[in-house]
């Protein structure tokens, strides 16, 4: 293979769309992250960009932080219990 073939496929290897869109975009409906809040955010639904791919990220943050919130309050109930 020539270096350019192996450079193309470096450079590909490393786009953020094959790697992170995905697994962002799975991780955000697996968690029910509001479509709603980020379409408000964008002002459009164009799926996730390299120019929204924070956004997104942010708020799985604070989806994962209400999760974690909630799993904490249910543990803290049972052992009250």
């Amino acid at each position: 293979m020539h270096f350019k073939n192996l450079q193309g496929v470096f450079i590909q290897e490393l786009n953020p769309r094959v790697y992170y869109f995905p697994g962002i975009s799975s991780l955000f409906g697996n968690i029910n992250c509001d479509r709603s809040a980020i379409d408000d955010m964008l002002g459009a639904n164009e799926g996730i960009t390299d120019n929204n791919m924070l956004q997104y990220l942010g708020l799985i943050e604070e989806r994962t932080n209400e999760l974690l919130l909630a799993q904490a309050y249910v543990l803290k109930q049972n052992v009250s219990s």
